[in-house]
Parts: structure tokens; sequence; C-alpha cells
């Protein structure tokens, strides 16, 4: 009977360790595919930019309309870096960030597939008229 439970003992222990196991491997295979648009906001003189308001917009391709056109928004971090994530596949974006008292700017680029982008933007002060 002492060695009966040993063994019950040990086959639940051994389904304890790999039943999660079993459901970290299920949950890797339906893991959904995404890209990264990332970068920093500067400011013209090189410092960065904390606070900028950011903006993505997907950029439909020749003649192709965007089923779906969601537009995402964050604010630099006190690195004034930021992040998105992007469905995977093959699209443009425009990436725009504005801040008070600064010109906004904007680039476009194109995620492939899983990629990372990175972007660098670099905000010129506003002209007196513009300033807020």
């Amino acid at each position: 009977m002492g060695r009966r439970a040993l063994v019950a003992g040990f086959l639940g222990a051994a389904m304890l360790v790999s039943a999660p196991a079993a459901l970290a491997k299920k949950k890797t295979r339906g893991a959904e595919h995404y890209g990264v648009v990332a970068g920093t906001v500067f400011q013209e003189t090189g410092f960065l930019l904390r606070g900028a308001r950011v903006t993505l917009t997907p950029v439909p391709a020749d003649g192709a309309q965007v089923k779906k056109k969601q537009i995402q928004h964050t604010v630099t971090d006190n690195r004034g870096e930021f992040a998105f994530r992007v469905p995977a596949g093959a699209m443009r974006y425009t990436v725009r960030a504005e801040a008070d008292g600064w010109e906004p700017a904007e680039k476009t680029v194109e995620v492939q597939w899983d990629q990372r982008v990175d972007v660098v933007l670099r905000l010129r002060p506003a002209t007196k008229g513009r300033r807020k």
C-alpha cells in the first residue's frame, strides 16, 4: 500500500507539473502575430520630447480601401518614446507627432508581416502665430 500511494503521488505530481506546460504550449500555438511601429520624438535641437501626442493611421494601398480604419493614439513617455501594436501583414501607416508649441511632424512607414519598424520624428518650434 505504501508503494502504491508513492506511485500515485508521483503520477499526480507529474500531471500537475505537465498540465501548465501543456496549456502554455496550446496558448503559444494559437498566439496572434503582430507588427510593431515604435519610435522616439525629439525636439529639433536633439532633446527628447515627452508628452507629445502620436497618432498612427493606416494608409490604404493604391485603389484599395481599409475595411476597418483603426486609428491609434498614444503619448510619448518620459524618454520621448512610443509604440503601437499593429496586425501582421503588409500595410503602410502614417505616424504623426504633435505637441503644444511645436510644429507637427509625420512620416509614412511600411510594416511587413510581423516586423518592428522604428521611427524618429523631430519637431520644430512653432512660429509665434501658431504657438498655443
